[in-house]
């Protein structure tokens, strides 16, 4: 009977970290003064995963350190990218047209998640 409890108490606790790991928690936003930025792939997440620009093109170099097959792929769903991300290479993806608003990216399971927000140009 113990064994039961102690079970279901550590499954909860999982359960809220798991949540407060990929829903909850939110990084600063990194602002980007160029039209350029370095977006590492590992340890399960983009670093930075908050990008804020002011400029309509954006060029974002992954470079993807984690060999994870959920880390292959990014997808920018509202812009209508889909890049496959080679290991420990940098990939480059040049965004254009950027209007003002947010755009999400993730991989292609939605577990490494990132914000692109564009600001007044």
């Amino acid at each position: 009977m113990i064994y039961v409890v102690l079970f279901n108490n550590i499954a909860a606790l999982l359960i809220i970290l798991i949540i407060i790991w990929f829903w909850l928690i939110k990084s600063k936003s990194t602002q980007v003064q160029v039209d350029e930025i370095t977006v590492y792939v590992k340890d399960g997440a983009y670093s930075p995963n908050r990008i804020e620009t002011s400029h309509s093109k954006l060029t974002i170099n992954f470079i993807r350190e984690d060999a994870s097959p959920c880390s292959e792929y990014v997808l920018f769903e509202q812009l209508n990218v889909h890049e496959q991300l080679p290991l420990k290479k940098p990939h480059k993806i040049i965004l254009t047209n950027l209007k003002l608003g947010h755009y999400r990216f993730t991989c292609q399971m939605g577990m490494y998640q990132g914000e692109l927000i564009v600001t007044r140009q």
